[in-house]
């Protein structure tokens, strides 16, 4: 063996072996080769020696103790235990690392989730061990001791539950939360059978089926009371039932109804609710509909259309029967009930719309207006205006007013009819209702005037011809003629035609009508003589022919017709010994002879003027005048014009004619002197000649 300050031999059981020594460095440190063991005992029970990896201590089969119950063992690197079994028999054990593995594999592969099945944490104690162990089969740890978390129990799996063994979280009894539940996406309390509960002695509970069930029975009176409340909105997918008020509190809340809000009910806090619906509009289906009020002149319905153009509002009344219509069906009724004197609720007025006529193609409607009348004993409805439209017409609408003949319809204004006008009352009363006043039209209205003229009538309808005012131009019996008689025939005045010229009327007793016949007398009373309608020749063959005027005095006329007018031409008067007095001028073609020679037609003339036919005398003291000869005609050839200067004054008078006329040649002459005349006569076509 070699000698080294730094090395010892050592003694291997009594053999020297000289590659194996302990050294020590230059430190001083005691060095020993990789493998070669310290051992203890005296049967050499214990070791410890370096494998040149790490330091082995006791790898003989015997238990090794490391300080002592009083000290403080310190591994100052990593700790690792090849063993199955690591037993800590210290009363508390303090792990300075936040992170413990369990079934870690040295090699780095650790087995699968079955080989580690069944792993985990025991707590050993007398009455039963306290457990979390993994379950393979349920992939979870299994707690088999309740568990109570200080702080926050979290799990990251985003399962949602769809039973009582799935999702995230899962306990095969009851759980317990003093705080509140908060989800973050849809929550879901089920219950296989049974219920589910919230709260204590006036739960709120879900059935299996789903149903909730509140017991409080609070009622709400604001949005912050009441058994369910909700900060936010309320949403409910099906029908919702309230047993007591629906309230909403704030002003301009909604009432909506319909995917879109077709129907909406709006407060408003100064004219109340408005309802809206959309354009199926709003249907209401019940029997009966009140709107009540206990204000003064309320309720007030309004239907109101606020779209800018021609049309309006309307109000209707359908009814769908779900068969064939018929004549009579009622379409639709509007009744006003209110009390009477003994606060009995009576129908005081109606009106029905029904079908008059239900024919397709040719319907007709009728409208009735009822009120309530009474005998004084009994009270019922009639009615006071019916409008009823006529099948099978067009444009005919008959109208029905009042009930029965007592009744009175009044009529503020002006009533204009466009057809004719019926009355099958006896009476017309009007506000000028005077006696013997009967109804005349003045191209406008008609109106009450008295009876004057040619016919009187009495009240009682008699109507009488005044005497002497009934001639030719008030008789028309139709198709009338020159020459017609008109006679009675028993029944009506009739019309007898002219007949034949020279023919005479003739009757035939009280029980025929009158005819013409032919004359046949030989001799014919002279008031028998009737105007005939042709030139009538009067002559004899022998002898005189006599007009003689028998009555004492009397005259004898010869009466024509001048230009359309009636005159008299020649009156023979009896009571003068037959003077003869002409209408105008007597024309002679030789001389004529008379005792007597006098002027007729003579005129004054105190104004310039026209000249009358005869003499006319002029004054012109007042100034000059001028006096005009009518204009000549062919029935003026012959007379004859006498004019006369009678005043003293220088002023003159001219003759002269009118249009074409002339005066010997000329258009005037002019009378100077007192007395100063001059005569012209009218002989030709506008030619006067100076006699």
């Amino acid at each position: 063996m070699t000698y080294s300050p730094h090395a010892f031999e050592i003694d291997v059981l009594g053999t020297i072996e000289e590659s194996k020594f302990v050294s020590t460095d230059s430190s001083g440190h005691v060095i020993v080769p990789d493998n070669m063991k310290f051992k203890f005992g005296t049967g050499g029970d214990a070791s410890i020696y370096f494998d040149a990896a790490k330091l082995v201590i006791a790898d003989e089969t015997m238990d090794v103790q490391i300080g002592n119950a009083s000290n403080t063992v310190t591994i100052a690197g990593n700790l690792t235990v090849d063993g199955t079994t690591t037993t800590v028999n210290s009363t508390t054990l303090t792990v300075d690392d936040k992170l413990i593995e369990l079934a870690h594999s040295p090699s780095g592969s650790e087995g699968a989730d079955t080989d580690i099945d069944g792993g985990g944490i025991i707590l050993k104690s007398s009455d039963s061990d306290k457990s979390i162990v993994w379950t393979n089969s349920t992939d979870s740890w299994d707690f088999n001791q309740a568990g109570i978390f200080a702080g926050i129990l979290k799990t990251d799996d985003t399962t949602d539950a769809t039973s009582k063994t799935d999702g995230s979280l899962q306990t095969d009894g009851g759980l317990s939360v003093a705080k509140a539940i908060y989800n973050g996406t849809a929550a879901t309390f089920a219950a296989d059978s049974g219920i589910v509960t919230i709260g204590s002695t006036t739960a709120a509970t879900f059935s299996a089926a789903g149903l909730l069930n509140i017991n409080n029975a609070t009622d709400a009176t604001s949005t912050t009371d009441g058994s369910l409340q909700t900060d936010g909105g309320l949403s409910v997918a099906k029908d919702g039932i309230f047993g007591n008020d629906v309230k909403l509190l704030t002003d301009s809340s909604v009432f909506a109804m319909g995917v879109g809000s077709d129907f909406t009910i709006t407060h408003d806090n100064a004219t109340g609710a408005a309802i809206a619906a959309g354009a199926s509009g709003l249907a209401i289906n019940t029997d009966t509909v009140t709107f009540g009020s206990a204000n003064a002149s309320d309720p007030l319905v309004i239907i109101q259309n606020t779209t800018n153009d021609a049309s309006s509002a309307r109000l209707r009344f359908v009814k769908d029967k779900g068969a064939a219509g018929a004549d009579g069906d009622d379409i639709g009724v509007i009744e006003f009930y209110s009390d009477d004197s003994a606060q009995t609720q009576t129908v005081f007025a109606k009106i029905v719309a029904e079908v008059s006529e239900s024919l397709d193609t040719d319907e007709a409607g009728k409208l009735s207006f009822y009120v309530a009348e009474s005998d004084g004993t009994t009270t019922a409805l009639a009615a006071g205006l019916v409008l009823e439209g006529e099948h099978a017409t067009n444009g005919e609408v008959d109208v029905t007013i009042g009930a029965g003949t007592a009744s009175t319809t009044t009529v503020a204004g002006n009533l204009t009819v466009t057809g004719d006008v019926t009355i099958s009352g006896d009476d017309l009363t009007m506000g000028t209702n005077t006696d013997t006043y009967i109804l005349v039209a003045d191209g406008t209205n008609y109106n009450p005037v008295a009876m004057s003229g040619d016919v009187a009538i009495t009240n009682a309808g008699v109507a009488s011809i005044q005497a002497n005012s009934v001639d030719g131009t008030h008789i028309a019996l139709g198709s009338d003629a020159q020459g017609d008689v008109m006679y009675y025939d028993g029944t009506n005045w009739a019309r007898l035609g002219y007949g034949t010229s020279g023919h005479f009327l003739k009757t035939q007793g009280s029980s025929a009508n009158p005819t013409w016949a032919a004359a046949t007398v030989s001799s014919l009373a002279c008031d028998d003589l009737a105007e005939g309608d042709a030139a009538v020749l009067i002559s004899t063959t022998t002898g005189n022919i006599t007009i003689d005027a028998t009555a004492n005095d009397s005259d004898i006329i010869f009466k024509g017709t001048d230009n359309t007018s009636d005159i008299t031409m020649l009156t023979l008067d009896g009571s003068e010994a037959g003077a003869a007095t002409f209408n105008s001028s007597v024309i002679a073609t030789t001389s004529v002879k008379a005792t007597t020679v006098f002027v007729v037609g003579v005129e004054n003339a105190t104004a310039t003027g026209a000249i009358s036919k005869g003499f006319t005398d002029v004054d012109a003291s007042a100034g000059n005048k001028t006096m005009t000869l009518p204009t000549g005609a062919s029935g003026s050839i012959g007379n004859m014009y006498t004019i006369k200067k009678m005043d003293s004054s220088t002023n003159t008078v001219t003759v002269t004619t009118a249009t074409n006329d002339k005066i010997d040649g000329g258009d005037s002459l002019i009378l100077y002197h007192q007395y100063e005349s001059i005569t012209v006569v009218y002989a030709a076509t506008n030619k006067y000649y100076v006699m």
